[in-house]
C-alpha cells in the first residue's frame, strides 16, 4: 500500500479522536438538557457514528444527538409522560425519515437559500461563543447573580471567576495557538496531529498538576463525567427499550412526526453546509442521507438513545481537523463505544475548560468574517436573510433561526415581485406596460395600481410577448380592465395574449 494511503488513515484516525473528544461532553450535555438519562446521548453518539456513518453518503458529516432537538425532546417527553413512549416516538420518527428518503424528499433542502445556510453556520458559531466563553472563563454564577440583583457584595475582579478553570483555559489557549502557528510547522509528522488533540492531552496533565494545589484544583463538575460501566453487560444494563404496547396512542405518532420533521430539516441543512466546507467539493446524496438517518433513529430508539441528526459542531470539528472521508466518523463512533466500555475513568480526567477552548476556536472558524463581508457585498437580498439567520439562531434557537432567515428571504422575493412585475413607459397620453417573464398572482396588486391611475382619454398598450406565464387571476383582472376602459375613455391594446385582444 502507498505512503499516501497510510497518511490518510492516520489523518482520519487523529480527526476521529478530535470529534470523539468534542462528542463526549456534547452527548452528555444534550442528554442533561433533554431531561433523559445520560446514557441516552452516548448511545445516540455511538449509533450516529457507526450505523449512520456506515450508511451515509456524506464524506465529512458526523451524526449524533443535536442541540436543536433538545426542546422537541423535552416537549415530547412532557406530552407522552414516559421515556419508554418517547423511545417509541423516536423509532416512528426513524421510519418516517426512511420513507421520506424512498420518496425522494431529500431534495427539499435545495429550496433553502444559500445565504440562509451560510447564516446557519455563522449563527451556530456565534451561539458556540456565547455559551462557551463563560464556561471557558469559569464565571462564578452565584457572584454574577448577586451583582445582577444589585445585592451588596465585595469582590475583586478575579473573584468573579474560578481561578483554576481560568488558568486551565489560558493554558489550553496558549497550547492551541502555539501548536497551530509554530510547533506543527517544525516537522511534517507534526502536521498530522490536530491542535485540539494536543490541547486535550496537555490540559488533562496540567489539570492533574493543579489538583495538587488546593486553591486551584478543579472539582468533579469541572471535568468530563462519563458514567462508568465495569463490563459490556453493565453497559447493556443501561439500555432502555420502547413501549410497543402504546402503538395505538396517536400522540406517539404526532411526536414521532415532529421529531422526524425537525431532525430531517436539521440534517439536510447541516449536510449542505458541511458540503460547502469540503475542500474537495463533494456532494452528500440527500435521499441516501435521510435513509441513513432513518435507520439510525430506529436503532437508537430501540436501545434507549436520543434522536439523531447530522450535526454542525462535530461535523465542523471533523472537517477542521483534516478528515478526508467518512472513516473518521465511523472511527469516532467506535472510540465512543470503547471508551465507555474500557476507559471511562481516563475520560473523566479531561477538563471541560479545554473543551470550551476548542469549541470557541471552532465557533470562530464557523463565523468566518471574510464570508460575512462577501455576503454583505452581494446586496440586501443576500445580506439581510444572512444576518437574520445568525441573530435568530443566537437568540431564538436553531430551528426558529432557520425559519426566520427563510421568512425574510421570502419577504424580499415578494417585495421584488411586487415592485418589478412590469416596465412602464409614459409618452404624453400613451402608456405602454411590458409584463415580465413570470407574472404571478403576487403581481396583481401592483399592475392594478398602474391601471387605476391611468387618466381618461389616454391610450394604453399591455405587452405580454416576453411572458411565458401569466396567472389566471391577472388575466381575469386585465379582462375586466378591457371592459371598464371603454367607460373611462381609455383606448387599450393587448399584445401577446392568447385570450385577450
Amino acid at each position: 500500500m502507498s505512503k499516501g494511503y497510510f497518511r490518510s488513515v492516520l489523518q482520519n484516525l487523529s480527526s476521529s479522536m478530535v470529534v470523539f473528544l468534542v462528542a463526549v461532553p456534547l452527548c452528555l450535555g444534550i442528554s442533561l438538557s433533554s431531561g433523559v438519562p445520560l446514557y441516552a446521548g452516548l448511545i445516540a453518539g455511538i449509533v450516529g457514528g457507526i450505523v449512520v456513518g456506515s450508511l451515509s453518503g456524506s464524506s465529512l458529516g458526523v451524526s449524533g444527538p443535536a442541540v436543536g432537538l433538545c426542546l422537541v425532546v423535552l416537549d415530547s417527553l412532557s406530552i407522552l409522560g414516559s421515556y419508554e413512549l418517547l423511545l417509541l416516538a423516536i423509532v416512528i420518527a426513524g421510519a418516517i425519515q426512511l420513507l421520506l428518503g424512498f420518496l425522494s424528499a431529500g431534495y427539499c433542502a435545495n429550496y433553502f437559500p444559500s445565504c440562509v445556510v451560510r447564516g446557519m453556520l455563522s449563527g451556530i458559531g456565534v451561539m458556540l461563543l456565547l455559551k462557551q466563553i463563560p464556561l471557558m472563563l469559569g464565571v462564578n454564577k452565584e457572584s454574577v447573580e448577586m451583582l445582577a440583583l444589585f445585592q451588596p457584595i465585595e469582590l475583586s475582579f478575579f473573584e468573579l471567576f474560578d481561578q483554576g478553570i481560568l488558568i486551565v483555559s489560558l493554558f489550553s489557549l496558549m497550547v492551541y495557538i502555539l501548536w497551530e502557528r509554530w510547533i506543527k510547522n517544525l516537522h511534517s509528522t507534526l502536521m498530522v496531529i490536530p491542535a485540539p488533540l494536543v490541547v486535550i492531552v496537555s490540559a488533562a496533565f496540567f489539570a492533574a498538576y493543579l489538583d495538587q494545589l488546593p486553591h486551584l484544583a478543579l472539582s468533579v463538575e469541572d471535568k468530563v463525567n462519563v458514567p462508568i460501566a465495569d463490563s459490556f453487560s453493565g453497559f447493556v444494563a443501561n439500555f432502555s427499550f420502547p413501549d410497543f404496547s402504546a402503538l395505538a396512542n396517536t400522540q406517539v405518532y404526532l411526536c414521532g412526526l415532529l421529531i422526524a420533521m425537525v431532525a430531517s430539516i436539521e440534517t439536510l441543512l447541516s449536510a449542505d453546509a458541511i458540503d460547502k466546507l469540503d475542500p474537495l467539493n463533494r456532494k452528500t446524496p440527500p435521499n441516501r442521507e435521510l435513509k441513513a438517518q432513518g435507520v439510525g433513529n430506529m436503532v437508537s430508539g430501540l436501545i434507549g438513545g436520543l434522536p439523531i441528526t447530522q450535526v454542525i459542531i462535530r461535523s465542523s470539528a471533523n472537517c477542521q481537523s483534516g478528515a478526508t472521508n467518512k472513516s473518521s466518523t465511523i472511527f469516532h463512533g467506535f472510540l465512543l463505544l470503547f471508551s465507555i466500555l474500557w476507559i471511562p475513568s481516563l475520560l473523566n480526567f479531561i477538563p471541560l475548560a479545554a473543551l470550551s477552548v476548542i469549541l470557541c476556536f471552532i465557533g470562530i472558524k464557523l463565523i468566518n468574517i471574510p464570508q460575512m463581508m462577501s455576503v454583505f457585498k452581494q446586496g440586501i437580498n443576500q445580506s439581510i436573510p444572512f444576518f437574520a439567520t445568525i441573530i435568530g439562531i443566537a437568540l431564538l434557537g436553531f430551528l426558529t433561526g432557520i425559519l426566520l432567515g427563510v421568512a425574510v428571504s421570502l419577504l424580499l422575493v415578494l417585495k421584488d415581485n411586487l415592485l418589478a412585475p412590469h416596465q412602464v413607459e409614459l409618452r404624453q397620453k400613451r402608456t405602454k406596460i411590458t409584463l415580465s417573464q413570470n407574472v404571478s398572482f403576487l403581481n396583481k396588486a401592483a399592475i392594478q395600481k398602474i391601471l387605476d391611475e391611468l387618466e381618461q382619454g389616454v391610450s394604453c398598450e399591455i405587452n405580454a410577448e416576453s411572458s411565458y406565464f401569466i396567472h389566471p387571476d391577472v388575466e381575469e383582472m386585465l379582462d375586466r380592465f378591457r371592459v371598464s376602459a371603454k367607460n373611462r375613455d381609455i383606448d387599450v391594446t393587448f399584445k401577446g395574449f392568447a385570450n385577450l385582444s
